[in-house]
């Protein structure tokens, strides 16, 4: 039956006083005692030292007998036993089901801002990524510095780097730049400085669209020496023609150019690890000042000898393709078009390993945990 909290109060003060003898036969004593210590009256001298007697007699308390249910409190009045027989049981996983649970990139909600080659994104910190003709990491929060290790071999000194400088809800603004430095001997080099911004925009949970543009300058003067030229750059004869005709001329060669890009792009995310990307690329501009001879190193002269504005017909790059984003491993593959030859291939290929950073890590986490709980299942 249901007990008021009223007469819970009043047993609780009725066992109280039971246990103490507020109200029963010590209560009593401590009266006689503080009566003894007052001193006798003057009508009963003989009464003197007599302790006094009270004539009122303390009257038993009734102790209640407390009916407590369940429905007072989780847990009173009922016995372990009886807890554990009204217990539910959790049911339990078999290996089939708890292997359908094993965490997989394919079944993860989005990240928006994985990608970091098109977008105005970044690597996480801590993050590296190594492709197949890249190297980047990121080195503090939306920040990243990256080089091309295939260029170091062929001679060309390179790096890059990219700073997210602001954030606002789902729209990115980054400042992103690129240099390259062919030296040809002690007196000359051809040096590359690109600078230039991006902006990446979340249209829907989706789909997120890209777009930014670079200015770019070319300079390069002095006499060229090719000797220490890769075989790949240009060939043994090309070298030996080259130098004997600068010895015998002493002629010099000076280049000046700025070029101005613009790109755009839109991913659609199914999932954190599949995508589909849609990339295209134009130079808009090219003016260039040359003098005396270029060196014939890699079409190097058909490229800057030339000053006139480019129509999107002229110099382009078009692409389709699909990403997999796996663990560690990404892939990407797809078709396309550009006004040279397989130029697309830049932008539609991709092979890469990445590692670190704080989504990884917490992936990372989520499998471990997963594996050391395997072990659990029958």
């Amino acid at each position: 039956m249901k007990v008021s909290l009223y007469k819970l109060t009043l047993t609780a003060l009725a066992a109280f006083s039971l246990s103490s003898g507020v109200f029963a036969d010590e209560s009593v004593d401590g009266a006689s005692n503080d009566n003894s210590n007052e001193e006798p009256s003057e009508a009963n001298p003989d009464e003197e030292g007599e302790p006094s007697q009270s004539t009122e007699t303390a009257e038993p308390v009734e102790s209640v007998e407390l009916d407590v249910s369940s429905e007072v409190g989780p847990g009173v009045g009922i016995s372990p036993a009886e807890l554990e027989a009204e217990a539910v049981r959790a049911p339990e996983l078999d290996e089939d089901q708890y292997t359908w649970l094993r965490p997989r990139r394919h079944l993860m909600g989005q990240v928006p801002r994985g990608q970091v080659d098109y977008t105005a994104y970044t690597l996480e910190w801590g993050e590296l990524k190594v492709g197949l003709a890249s190297l980047g990491f990121g080195i503090l929060p939306r920040m990243q510095v990256g080089t091309s290790p295939p260029l170091w071999a062929l001679g060309v000194e390179n790096a890059n780097g990219k700073f997210n400088l602001l954030r606002l809800g789902k729209f990115d603004l980054s400042l992103e730049g690129d240099w390259f430095n062919l030296p040809m001997g002690d007196d000359f080099a051809v040096s590359y400085l690109g600078w230039g911004a991006r902006a990446s925009i979340q249209v829907s949970d989706p789909m997120s669209v890209h777009f930014g543009g670079t200015v770019a300058a070319i300079d390069g003067q002095g006499t060229p020496d090719l000797s220490d030229l890769p075989s790949l750059l240009i060939s043994d004869e090309a070298k030996v023609e080259w130098n004997a005709s600068v010895e015998d001329s002493g002629a010099t060669a000076e280049i000046h150019a700025n070029a101005v890009t613009v790109n755009l792009a839109v991913d659609w995310r199914f999932n954190r690890r599949d995508s589909l990307i849609l990339q295209g690329g134009a130079w808009l501009n090219v003016d260039a000042e040359v003098a005396a001879r270029v060196p014939p190193v890699a079409g190097l002269y058909d490229a800057i000898n030339e000053s006139r504005e480019y129509g999107i017909s002229d110099a382009y790059m078009l692409s389709l393709a699909y990403q997999i984003a796996g663990e560690h491993w990404e892939f990407r593959f797809g078709v396309g078009m550009s006004s040279e030859s397989w130029a697309w291939l830049l932008q539609s290929t991709e092979f890469s390993y990445r590692t670190g950073g704080a989504t990884r890590l917490s992936e990372w986490r989520t499998r471990r945990t997963w594996s050391r709980n395997s072990g659990d299942v029958n």
